[in-house]
């Protein structure tokens, strides 16, 4: 594929624990076929390293940010605060 492209669209929460991504592709094949797609990342860090990436349907943002409050480490609010 040629004239990869990747945005983030928006950011649902972002902490030191991790984030929820809604994330843009697209690009052109090599014959020319325009191909865009969408989707949302979850995220998790752990001692600063990447532990886990999930990836969810656009449209499921709600069961993604629910998973990601069940990887919440404990002690931390919603927010990431202690």
């Amino acid at each position: 594929m040629h004239d990869v492209h990747w945005q983030i669209t928006a950011v649902h929460r972002l902490c030191p624990h991790g984030a929820v991504l809604s994330q843009t592709y697209g690009g052109t094949s090599e014959d020319g076929f325009d191909a865009s797609w969408s989707d949302i990342a979850l995220f998790e860090v752990r001692d600063g390293m990447l532990t886990r990436v999930e990836i969810h349907p656009d449209d499921n943002l709600v069961a993604a940010l629910a998973q990601f409050d069940e990887l919440r480490p404990e002690g931390l609010d919603k927010a990431g605060d202690s």
